[in-house]
């Protein structure tokens, strides 16, 4: 999120065109840590365009209209919001609404999850994660939010004849 440029956005489209990546590193002859944008992805697969309900495109106007004069989308007092920033704000949202602390990465696999969850086709969830092979979603990403009831309930359904 915190490589994403205005231009990124194709409301018209519906989606986010994700093509910049956040690094960080230790410079080891100044001995300061340098955080910058790459303009490619991690992988070739992260050169993606990302698909925006409408709900969240309503949301993206407003975030618009905070900063109109900044090149990035998620900026303050002119200067771009780092990703560490956006875990920060939402471990501080976490403890103001008394729940359990969620990182970006987790919000990551809870997106994943609920794609998988609700049939999404494998295809597309693999393009809007930014991976090529769904095991690797299904595997790192996916948390199963059925209960235990549930999965009784499926096992027994399976097994009567």
């Amino acid at each position: 999120m915190s490589a994403l440029k205005k231009e990124d956005i194709q409301k018209d489209k519906h989606c986010i065109h994700i093509q910049r990546t956040e690094i960080n590193y230790k410079d080891y002859v100044t001995n300061e840590r340098i955080c910058e944008i790459q303009n490619f992805p991690k992988t070739d697969a992260g050169d993606r365009y990302l698909f925006v309900p409408d709900t969240a495109l309503e949301l993206l106007d407003e975030i618009l209209s905070l900063n109109p004069n900044s090149e990035y989308l998620f900026s303050e007092k002119g200067k771009r919001i780092r990703s560490n920033a956006f875990n920060r704000r939402l471990t501080r949202a976490c403890d103001d609404l008394h729940i359990k602390h969620r990182s970006m990465h987790k919000v990551r696999k809870t997106y994943a999850t609920a794609l998988i969850d609700a049939k999404v086709d494998e295809s597309t969830i693999t393009e809007q994660l930014g991976h090529t092979d769904i095991a690797t979603t299904k595997r790192f990403y996916y948390r199963s939010n059925k209960n235990n009831n549930t999965k009784l309930m499926q096992i027994n359904q399976a097994l009567s004849c």
